[in-house]
């Protein structure tokens, strides 16, 4: 038995008719949030994995950011200063989302650093 209900909001297969609406319809990526119920973030996220032949199937594991970076390399990548990158490294680490060692910082929820994300819009 199939369910025809709507699909689950972050879905791979909402994920792949997001990036194809962008292509083929030539929407903008605001456009593709508001018309698919997601964050802009979430449609960014898709389209830069689909650009580096990554998998946009959902993963709820922790997972390593695959580069080592400096908190001065993170700021100017983010356009903020040293001082704020640390601050939030610090605050994403008590609560449990990140964990940093060696230069390497730790995904251990993704669903809470997505959530940090959009409340710091």
């Amino acid at each position: 038995m199939s369910h025809h209900g709507p699909m689950d909001a972050y879905s791979e297969d909402l994920r792949h008719k997001i990036v194809e609406a962008l292509q083929q319809r030539r929407m903008s990526k605001s456009e593709a949030a508001r018309a698919f119920g997601v964050s802009r973030s979430s449609v960014k996220r898709y389209v830069k994995a689909v650009c580096q032949g990554r998998s946009l199937r959902p993963g709820k594991a922790p997972g390593k950011i695959p580069a080592r970076y400096t908190h001065q390399q993170l700021a100017s990548m983010v356009g903020a200063n040293r001082e704020a990158i640390t601050r939030a490294l610090g605050v994403l680490e008590k609560a449990g989302t990140v964990q940093t060692r060696d230069r390497q910082i730790y995904v251990t929820d993704a669903d809470a650093l997505e959530y940090f994300a959009e409340v710091e819009r």
